[in-house]
């Protein structure tokens, strides 16, 4: 539960980059959930600053956390399938990017 008047939460967002996403997400919903994400983020007082991680066999900071004001489509677009699943990688990147 988030209470009025607590800090802005920091968010890292994990995206899957695995080349596997061509199949289960052919129509990029995951791009475009992260684009609702962001928006609306920004209309709420709860979120400061989010990042983006892809993670396939490798992980890739898109975007380092950045105040939610910011301009995050480039990040967005470099959203694409390439390697294999390694969850691991990712989760891994997001919490050094959260320290």
């Amino acid at each position: 539960k988030i209470v009025s008047g607590s800090k802005p939460l920091d968010v890292i967002l994990l995206m899957d980059g695995s080349w596997s996403m061509n199949e289960s997400d052919p129509k990029r919903l995951r791009v475009a959930a992260v684009r609702d994400f962001i928006a609306t983020a920004r209309h709420s007082n709860l979120i400061g600053r989010v990042g983006i991680v892809q993670f396939d066999n490798k992980s890739v900071t898109l975007q380092p956390l950045t105040p939610i004001t910011e301009n995050f489509d480039p990040a967005i677009a470099r959203i694409s399938p390439g390697g294999r699943t390694g969850l691991h990688g990712g989760s891994g990147t997001g919490i050094e990017q959260r320290q």
